[in-house]
């Protein structure tokens, strides 16, 4: 399931995910899959400005490599809906779940964060994701929660002018709404992350990568951050893997 289609209810995407993750589970159980294998368990933290292209990126980079994207929209839905939050909690066992509660209560106390209950199911939710690995996960500071040596953090942006571009072709608006969203868009990110991470997301030292696609194609772009997997696991990138082991 590299793909996901708007088209397709959440409730069913999330299902047949946690299905497949399920197989992989179980694959690992029977030693078909190696638990050590940094390529089964890896991710990718993509964090980015409107009309940048990161979502191009993101999926070139799932498609190459056999992996799932998780766009902002899917984990948020995740971490506001009990019913799908449980079912992607409960793809793993107690012990893994006590696992990532304690890795949580981690993250808050080392970043000094309040008790918010929101905040908490995205936590887990977005470490769970990371755990079952093969993802690429965009935006909802997925980078600064997430182990930084089982995979790469990456920030996407561009040039102003660029992204105005990027934005005209792809809504059909002028000039003036273009340069007025990205405002609005970056102004929200910045006081989004501000406000749950205490955290500046235009830091670059919280990624690994910065990739400025106002210069770089978007197959370039996930070329670099392939071979920065590979750097970080010390090892090349694998072959396609077959379908029933992509969750």
């Amino acid at each position: 399931m590299a793909k996901i289609s708007a088209e397709i209810p959440v409730e069913k995407l999330i299902a047949k995910q946690v299905q497949l993750w399920a197989v992989r589970e179980r694959l690992r159980e029977l030693g078909k899959e190696p638990l050590k294998d940094p390529w089964c368990c890896g991710y990718v933290a993509i964090s980015r400005n409107v009309g940048s292209r990161a979502g191009q990126v993101a999926q070139i980079v799932a498609d190459s490599l056999g992996w799932q994207v998780f766009g902002r929209e899917i984990v948020e839905k995740i971490a506001c809906q009990a019913n799908l939050r449980q079912s992607v909690v409960e793809s793993f066992d107690e012990k893994r779940q006590s696992e990532i509660q304690t890795w949580i209560q981690t993250i808050i106390d080392r970043r000094a964060l309040g008790p918010d209950r929101y905040l908490r199911h995205l936590l887990q939710v977005l470490l769970t994701i990371a755990q079952h690995g093969q993802a690429v996960i965009i935006g909802r500071g997925a980078y600064l929660v997430l182990p930084p040596e089982r995979g790469v953090r990456v920030w996407i942006t561009a040039p102003v002018e660029k992204r105005i571009e990027v934005l005209r072709r792809e809504h059909g608006i002028s000039r003036d709404e273009a340069r007025r969203m990205i405002v609005t868009r970056d102004a929200e990110r910045s006081d989004w992350m501000r406000r749950m991470f205490h955290a500046d997301p235009d830091d670059p030292t919280g990624y690994d990568l910065v990739i400025n696609t106002g210069y770089l194609e978007p197959a370039d772009a996930a070329e670099l951050i392939i071979r920065a997997l590979e750097r970080r696991f010390g090892c090349p990138r694998p072959s396609l893997r077959p379908a029933h082991a992509n969750a």
